[in-house]
């Protein structure tokens, strides 16, 4: 992580929806792009991601990183070449830090373990 300090950089934060809120996100895209600070930071199944990145590469940048605060591996779909991650964390839903789970949760102050009985269905 040394040549973060070193070279000249220009930050540009995305802000993504993968998908919404009854959408699982192995499906299809709801990309929206926002010029604004990035809300949330995991890399779950990467599709997503896939797809932001393969539009910026069109657009033949003169270098592409990505960087993320959480990367939940187990869960990958597609390879992501992730350059930069916090913390490899396991296939749990996470809230708070930015992380949301129906617009709730987001604005704790840590990284917490959704439990399972508050976004799994009723049997």
């Amino acid at each position: 992580m040394d040549e973060l300090f070193t070279e000249k950089l220009r930050i540009v934060n995305v802000g993504l929806s993968g998908f919404a809120e009854n959408i699982v996100s192995a499906g299809g895209h709801a990309v929206q792009l926002a010029w604004r600070p990035p809300a949330g930071g995991d890399i779950d199944t990467g599709l997503t991601l896939n797809y932001l990145v393969r539009y910026l590469r069109g657009k033949n940048p003169a270098s592409l990183r990505i960087c993320t605060l959480l990367d939940k591996p187990a869960r990958r779909l597609v390879e992501i070449p992730v350059d930069y991650t916090g913390f490899e964390i396991p296939d749990q839903f996470v809230v708070g830090y930015g992380l949301d789970y129906g617009e709730r949760y987001r604005n704790l102050r840590f990284v917490g373990v959704l439990r399972p009985e508050v976004y799994s269905p009723a049997e």
